[in-house]
């Protein structure tokens, strides 16, 4: 499953849960029952069970720490380098838990990454939402002057 489709705070709390129960296959299972238990992700528009099942999440894991680790090799390269060479890195395939534990010290700089992006998503939202606000307020106040 993409991660893009998993939504900011979903993604956060998976990463939040790792730090504190760490990164063991059967932990995905516990970190699940969490997620699916949680009201604000249950209330939200997009919630799919599904797409918190142990397995998925396992997924999630590997793939945002593939993406950290490739965005970490792409900053060590000298700020001239071409974007072609750029586009030729190759984070590590990581294609098990096991193949991760190498890069466990990163779960704290995705937490902080992940809370930085759920924290704007949610700014965001506020704002769209005063924004609506004021358009309906001033509508209400059109209608009572008729």
């Amino acid at each position: 499953m993409n991660a893009t489709a998993y939504t900011p705070l979903e993604s956060l709390l998976l990463f939040q849960s790792l730090a504190v129960f760490g990164t063991e296959p059967n932990v995905f299972a516990k970190i699940s029952n969490i997620l699916k238990n949680n009201v604000l992700i249950q209330e939200c528009d997009k919630y799919d069970a599904g797409r918190l099942s142990p397995d998925a999440l396992r997924e999630l894991y590997l793939q945002l720490l593939r993406e950290e680790v490739r965005n970490e090799l792409e900053a060590e390269l000298p700020g001239d380098a071409s974007p072609s060479r750029k586009r030729k890195i190759q984070a590590p395939a990581l294609p098990t838990i096991g193949d991760a534990k190498n890069y466990k010290g990163k779960i704290p700089q995705l937490v902080d990454r992940l809370y930085s992006r759920y924290r704007d998503h949610m700014v965001r939202a506020i704002r769209e939402d005063e924004r609506r606000y004021e358009q309906l307020s001033r509508e209400i106040a059109e209608i009572g002057r008729g």
